[in-house]
């Protein structure tokens, strides 16, 4: 995983969720039966997920669990589903049995956010060596 440039889960309410260094990443099975009829591998569009820490069948980041998920684990629940803590809409789920990605993997414990709940953003290092600004324009001269 790449350190330089880490990765950030955001909800659509602008908020970070996690960063790559919480990522639980696995690895998808070999060619199998359950794979070849998964609708997440029909629907999968690569082109879309090309800068994705996520393989293109997977429709789920599995996370340690973090800050922010604290009052919902500690209802004592076995299983639930995990809500962005700033706008309250649902954005994953978890459950301590464990969850199947839509990959076929199964991570245990789960604590997962859908990828079409959240979006996966890249923070760009900036420093003030790297600053670019805008180069001069020669006005263009016509043959006349």
């Amino acid at each position: 995983m790449q350190v330089l440039n880490p990765k950030f889960i955001v909800s659509n309410s602008r908020r970070i969720l996690a960063s790559s260094s919480s990522f639980v990443i696995h690895q998808p099975p070999k060619e199998s039966a359950f794979l070849k009829l998964s609708y997440s591998k029909v629907a999968s569009t690569p082109g879309a997920q090309v800068d994705s820490v996520l393989p293109s069948q997977c429709g789920h980041f599995f996370l340690e669990p973090q800050d922010w998920m604290q009052p919902t684990i500690e209802q004592g629940e076995l299983e639930g589903k995990l809500e962005c803590p700033k706008c309250s809409s649902k954005v994953g789920s978890f459950a301590w049995q464990g969850i199947r990605c839509s990959c076929g993997t199964w991570v245990t414990p789960g604590f997962s956010l859908g990828r079409s709940k959240v979006d996966e953003v890249r923070r760009l290092n900036a420093s003030s060596n790297t600053t670019r600004r805008p180069t001069s324009i020669e006005p263009v001269k016509s043959k006349a």
